[in-house]
């Protein structure tokens, strides 16, 4: 059964917003579902976030932007900050060697600019970058959150595939790896919405662990922190079941450091290089994995 959106929810076609796993288009009612599982535990998030500075939410493998879209429009307190590299299922995979331009120019992406600007959403911005193990090390060297609320739905596989020799590199084996990656992840945010693909994704890691509670048990250990666990908020048959879990931290993280932005690059779909000529010299975006360099565009 389909699940009803409140009058305060966006109105999305289905048409651009689902995407193609192999033959079949993942179920409309998954993405209004989870959104109407996860809205009520946000309004409490952000209820529960600094009120004296702006907030930030990041969705980590955004696709078309449905929940970024949802988030940025309920909670205009807060800049919602989507992530997306390409490198799964939903978006094709131009990020794994493509540029950031590719990633910008996918038919995920311009979805989400396009309606960005559609719906005139001054806090709703594109990332454009992939996250893997060494990336999100990085983040977590800083020290510090770099969001109030996270979403990571049926994304994580994605990050870990692209990680293996990473975690060859760091001594870590297949499981070791991937706990460390998710444990890491979790002290990005004090609060988090998690969706775990089933099996044959993380195969190994269910062989140790065997349900999604206890991988995410798992990664909170190896977090260092002590976490509150709530769910499964959702769960839907998706190539094996799936399950939506909010996790928020029991004691209290560093605030946020708003005086550096920790994205590389961000996007609102207005930016004349978007229009530019690919070919014009004055217009190289680069890499994905080479711009770390360049100044990110102030959350506005």
């Amino acid at each position: 059964m389909a699940e009803e959106l409140t009058e305060e929810d966006l109105v999305l076609p289905e048409r651009e917003f689902t995407y193609v796993a192999g033959s079949q288009d993942r179920p409309w009612q998954q993405f209004t579902g989870r959104w109407k599982a996860i809205r009520p535990h946000l309004e409490r998030a952000m209820q529960a976030a600094d009120s004296d500075r702006p907030l930030r939410i990041v969705d980590l493998g955004s696709c078309t932007g449905f929940f970024s879209l949802q988030a940025a429009h309920r909670h205009p307190e807060a800049d919602v900050v989507a992530i997306e590299g390409s490198v799964g299922v939903g978006n094709g995979t131009v990020g794994m060697a493509g540029s950031v331009r590719q990633i910008l120019s996918t038919g995920a992406v311009s979805t989400h600019l396009r309606w960005i600007q559609r719906l005139n959403l001054p806090n709703c911005f594109v990332a454009p970058e992939v996250w893997d193990y060494s990336r999100v090390c990085d983040l977590v060297s800083q020290g510090r959150p770099i969001a109030d609320c996270m979403f990571a739905l049926s994304v994580i596989h994605h990050v870990d595939n692209i990680s293996l020799q990473q975690y060859e590199r760091a001594g870590l084996n297949r499981v070791d790896g991937a706990i460390d990656l998710i444990g890491k992840m979790l002290l990005l945010s004090p609060r988090h919405f998690i969706e775990l693909p089933n099996t044959p994704w993380l195969q190994e890691v269910y062989d140790r662990f065997h349900t999604q509670r206890a991988v995410l048990e798992a990664a909170a250990f190896a977090s260092g922190r002590e976490w509150s666990f709530k769910g499964p908020i959702y769960s839907a048959e998706w190539f094996g079941i799936r399950e939506v879990w909010h996790l928020e931290v029991k004691v209290r993280m560093p605030p946020l450091d708003l005086q550096t932005c920790p994205f590389m690059l961000l996007y609102r779909g207005e930016e004349s290089e978007l229009t530019e000529a690919p070919d014009d010299s004055n217009n190289d975006l680069g890499s994905v994995g080479a711009y770390g360099g360049r100044a990110a565009r102030a959350a506005a």
